[in-house]
């Protein structure tokens, strides 16, 4: 069965002349060499300062996420879902439980903002800015996703919004909130327009609907 591979996280940052702090590009490549090749095209083609983060951790994921939630053929998915459902599973690889839960989180926003030739340029241009908003507050918060499996006190953030360009020209801000407690994390913006997510297992002792 083919699968795109495991995410790599490449932070592409500000240089010291400008304000902000840079956005995360998540890639989805064959191995750490063509994610280094990817980070040099993008440091020379903007100026920017452009850093791989844990490329041999997030290829070692895969593996390791396979063999302890062996979700028969299905795809990366389907197992990362099975490991944050089993409590026994995370309180044996505890390391694994917030890249699990961020890359169940990052594939449904994915299929939640399609760049997709059948929508309009507008449509386009706002699905990319969600993604990269939510996907910059995924990775950005990734520490405090560890509190899923309830080894640490219930936890939120606020990541600020940085500008992101639609395509007629207006430059929309998203604030990203975030709420994670034992088996619930949810993400939300301070936009109606823009989506929600929310993994919630079925062991959550939380059930009141919202998370934390």
């Amino acid at each position: 069965m083919n699968e795109k591979p495991p995410p790599i996280i490449i932070h592409v940052t500000n240089p010291a002349a400008f304000s902000g702090q840079g956005s995360i590009i998540v890639l989805e490549l064959a191995d750490e060499s063509a994610a280094k090749r990817v980070a040099e095209k993008i440091a020379y083609e903007t100026g920017r300062a452009v850093t791989v983060r844990d490329a041999g951790f997030w290829f070692n994921f895969r593996s390791d996420i396979r063999r302890l939630a062996p979700a028969g053929e299905g795809p990366l998915f389907d197992h990362a879902l099975d490991f944050i459902a089993d409590p026994s599973l995370m309180k044996a690889a505890p390391n694994l439980v917030a890249p699990a839960l961020a890359y169940a989180t990052y594939a449904l926003i994915r299929r939640r903002t399609p760049d997709d030739d059948r929508l309009s340029a507008m449509e386009r241009s706002l699905n990319a800015a969600q993604r990269q908003r939510f996907t910059d507050a995924l990775f950005g918060q990734l520490e405090r996703l560890t509190a899923f499996d309830g080894r640490k006190p219930p936890d939120k953030f606020l990541d600020e919004g940085k500008g992101e360009k639609l395509a007629d020209g207006r430059i929309l801000y998203l604030n990203v909130m975030g709420r994670v407690g034992p088996g619930c994390f949810e993400m939300w913006t301070d936009q109606e327009l823009a989506g929600a997510y929310m993994v919630k297992a079925a062991w959550s002792p939380i059930r009141d609907g919202r998370c934390g």
